[in-house]
């Protein structure tokens, strides 16, 4: 269920805050939230459109759906938000929910996992003593989070979107083809040289190579190039979920993943990381150099890696299985 709702819901979700309360004033929400909310509801035209991280919140919406959990998304009045709060994301939101729960109209407040790149960012708003536990995507994710804010020790903990397998679906890979089709998705981590290196590695093996560059495509467009390819080579330098993945195996297609092992903080400072947290055998493999990625193709020519990654997806990534990871870590 979702929007407002005669039965008082047991969660409200949070992506941007309510027009009609803001810890900057009431002049401030006329003039900023109030006509942002407008448009909203002119838009939508009695649909709910996605603020925040659109997949993420998407998937958590369309579980809460699949459970039957009542729930409201970005309710209008104040006196609608629920006992049990989540902020997905919006500085402004959390600010608006901290003062509710100091008030008692809020009694279990979480944030994340899409607030702030970094717990200290905003003076450390998201370890404020109101907030009772802090989302974070993945396992490195949350080691970063505790070697910057210690603070958040015992109020912190893991939980991933999931992927529509409805919607990110494609037809069997075929047959081995003497010419088989690579989608290398490239978003960070390589120089162009780099990435001539990788597709002339892939070309060498007998590969028919597609480039498609992180941000120049629609969720169309990558279903399509999904369901042309028999295996996904992915670039980028980390990921704190990977997505982009989980939709890539809800396709059945596996991926060999390049991660270099660590994420470069604004400050500098070096963090291990990953460029895949929820890779597993069954979705693929993980190389850090061109060696490595070498050996993968001569093994895959020889027939000796076999994957099942939307199986793998559908016992464990579902909008479903996620919601059900969320409330259990909001109501248990």
């Amino acid at each position: 269920m979702s929007g407002d709702h005669q039965a008082r819901p047991r969660l409200s979700v949070l992506t941007e805050p309510t027009p009609f309360f803001n810890p900057r004033g009431y002049t401030g929400n006329l003039n900023r939230a109030l006509p942002l909310r407008l448009r909203t509801w002119i838009r939508r035209a009695g649909a709910r459109t996605i603020g925040g991280h659109a997949a993420v919140t998407r998937s958590l919406l369309q579980g809460l759906d699949a459970l039957g959990c009542r729930h409201n998304y970005n309710p209008v009045m104040q006196r609608c938000i629920a006992e049990h709060c989540l902020v997905l994301s919006n500085e402004e939101a959390l600010r608006q929910a901290i003062l509710l729960k100091r008030a008692g109209k809020i009694k279990r407040l979480v944030a994340g996992p899409n607030v702030f790149v970094l717990p200290s960012d905003m003076d450390a708003l998201i370890a404020s003593p109101e907030v009772d536990l802090c989302l974070v995507p993945s396992e490195w994710v949350k080691q970063v989070y505790l070697t910057e804010t210690p603070a958040l020790a015992g109020r912190i903990a893991i939980w991933a979107a999931g992927v529509d397998i409805a919607a990110w679906t494609a037809p069997p890979p075929r047959p081995p083809a003497s010419a088989p089709v690579v989608l290398l998705y490239v978003k960070s981590g390589m120089d162009e040289d780099e990435l001539m290196r990788v597709h002339n590695l892939l070309v060498d093996h007998g590969a028919s190579v597609i480039r498609m560059d992180y941000g120049q495509y629609n969720a169309s467009q990558f279903r399509q190039l999904l369901a042309r390819a028999d295996l996904c080579v992915f670039v980028s330098a980390s990921e704190s979920q990977g997505i982009a993945l989980q939709e890539a195996w809800s396709c059945d297609r596996p991926t060999w993943v390049f991660n270099p092992g660590y994420w470069t903080a604004p400050d500098g400072h070096r963090h291990p990381a990953s460029s895949a947290p929820y890779l597993s055998a069954a979705c693929g493999q993980a190389f850090n150099e061109l060696g490595a990625l070498a050996i993968l193709l001569k093994r895959w020519e020889n027939g000796e890696l076999q994957y099942a990654p939307r199986h793998w997806v559908c016992r464990h990534m579902t909008d479903q299985a996620s919601a059900e990871r969320l409330t259990s870590l909001l109501f248990d």
